[in-house]
């Protein structure tokens, strides 16, 4: 199998770039973890130090038709959308549990976004692979969409909680090339190499990928 790999350096302020700042932590309503044995996950994570920290990922393609991976993640500077490749979302599922992820976060049914955050995507041909190594500076920071959402408008002082999980999975998510041809996405963003996808299409036809739980203590910086 041919493979290709994209080499990340994630810098504190990464983690930090949260694009909304509204309220209360979500509880997550993602898709399942995909079933599909043609597309693989492989995770690992070396603690390097009480600093530093690698995540290294691999999504291998099996199939018979090009995926496109939900990455890069993005950032809004002045109504700008621009690449983050480094970036990831990081949430305490519970507390002993951090996930990190890539893909479309769903918007809560209560808010009114114009305009939501969406990752770019990254084509996967068919029998090649795609390797990220991503180099966290710890503790994480807590940092996903909508979070706190139930603030907005309230004078809600909020205070940063240092916790230490037990456990970390990774997830990534992905579309079929069915899902682009069906909504004329197959042509890159002018002079660059990542596709885009209507928030729509994105959330209700994602696939995530789950890798397992790895055993190993990770800091936290959460806002509660």
């Amino acid at each position: 199998m041919r493979s290709f790999q994209l080499r990340c350096v994630i810098p504190l302020a990464c983690l930090l770039l949260s694009s909304n700042a509204l309220g209360e932590k979500l509880s997550q309503k993602l898709k399942k973890p995909s079933m599909n044995p043609t597309i693989s996950l492989s995770t690992t994570f070396d603690k390097k130090s009480a600093q530093h920290g690698v995540l290294s990922y691999r999504v291998s393609n099996h199939s018979q038709q090009d995926i496109y991976l939900l990455t890069p993640l993005t950032d809004n500077r002045g109504g700008h959308i621009l690449a983050m490749p480094p970036r990831v979302y990081v949430q305490m599922v519970d507390a002993k549990l951090v996930q990190l992820s890539k893909q479309v976060w769903p918007i809560p049914d209560m808010l009114d976004v114009y305009m939501p955050e969406m990752p770019f995507l990254t084509k996967l041909p068919a029998g090649q692979s795609f390797t990220e190594d991503l180099q966290l500076p710890l503790p994480l920071i807590s940092n996903f969409p909508y979070r706190f959402y139930a603030d907005a408008g309230k004078n809600i002082q909020r205070r940063a909680v240092n916790v230490v999980a037990q456990s970390l999975v990774f997830s990534i998510a992905y579309v079929g090339q069915d899902v682009m041809q069906a909504a004329g996405a197959l042509t890159p963003e002018p002079g660059q190499s990542y596709f885009s996808l209507s928030y729509g299409d994105a959330v209700a036809k994602q696939q995530v990928l789950t890798s397992n739980k790895i055993a190993v203590d990770v800091p936290v910086t959460d806002m509660q």
